[in-house]
């Protein structure tokens, strides 16, 4: 298949691009001329790569006879304004998902987060970011049920893995154990989440498009985690005891989020319905991460 990629260069875009490259479909990638491509330097040479800043969509779509549209790219807005965020994660895809149709395109899957699954649109972190979400994903089903087209949502569970941004909880979590530091400031950790590998994730965007025939509905949901949920706590004193750090860990010391997400689990039943299974367990994922950040 001719499939198109947004967010290749970023954390769960790059897995995306390396799995599906190795399956053998051509693939079409969307970047930006200044786009740090590390994560996919090895395999850009048998990619076909738009800089989106320099070429239009229309442009991408007139040149390639596109079959699927795998959306990984997001605007968290934590550094960007409002408008940009909304520009990133409504007006963009939605442009996207317009072309794909009217070129006779298979199917658009979109990344989601629990966010969403937990109806956060008044927790207080990443608030433009969930509500730009939430917009896109109601947009894209009614245009898309209208249309009677297919439009494939993987809703994502707390993803981690190697290479992933230093910023993000996990990593930042386990590289500071790396190092040893004296203490941790935290809050008490009671918040639950499902926690899954980014390579599992990755198969269930695999396993989706290889049933997407046999989907008959036009609109679906995915949700993505192991089907585990684990306390913040639980997965910090794990990441301890693997680095071997003596740090302090003062859980407590910081306050939840305004309307903190408490609990979140996956319903993965459906894609287990279709062949998926959750691979890598969490104590074997944390040894993973610590394994690729010793190697650098």
């Amino acid at each position: 298949m001719n499939i198109l990629i947004t967010g290749a260069t970023g954390f769960l875009g790059s897995y995306v691009t390396h799995h599906f490259l190795k399956e053998g479909h051509n693939l079409i990638i969307l970047k930006r001329s200044y786009s740090n491509t590390i994560r996919i330097d090895s395999i850009l040479n048998e990619i076909t790569s738009y800089d989106i800043d320099q070429v239009s969509i229309e442009t991408v779509f007139k040149e390639n006879n596109i079959d699927i549209v795998i959306h990984a790219a997001t605007n968290y807005g934590k550094t960007t304004a409002a408008h940009e965020v909304i520009e990133s994660n409504v007006v963009f895809p939605l442009k996207l998902l317009e072309l794909l149709t009217d070129n006779k395109g298979i199917a658009f899957i979109n990344t989601d987060s629990f966010f969403n699954n937990n109806n956060a649109v008044n927790y207080g972190y990443l608030n433009t970011y969930s509500l730009s979400k939430k917009y896109f994903l109601e947009l894209a089903t009614i245009f898309c049920g209208m249309r009677k087209f297919k439009f494939i949502n993987m809703r994502l569970e707390h993803l981690y893995g190697p290479n992933d941004d230093l910023s993000k909880f996990t990593m930042e979590t386990i590289d500071k154990l790396l190092k040893n530091i004296d203490s941790m400031n935290l809050t008490p950790g009671k918040q639950n989440r499902d926690f899954i590998y980014v390579t599992d994730a990755v198969d269930a965007y695999s396993c989706v498009l290889g049933n997407i025939g046999s989907l008959e509905d036009s609109i679906h949901t995915f949700q993505v985690g192991s089907g585990a949920a684990v306390t913040i706590e639980k997965f910090v004193i794990m990441a301890k005891q693997l680095t071997g750090a003596k740090t302090q860990l003062n859980f407590g010391s910081i306050p939840y989020r305004d309307n903190e997400i408490m609990h979140s689990l996956a319903d993965n039943e459906p894609l287990r319905r279709l062949g998926w299974e959750s691979k890598i367990g969490l104590m074997d994922g944390i040894g993973l991460i610590i394994e690729s950040i010793q190697r650098k």
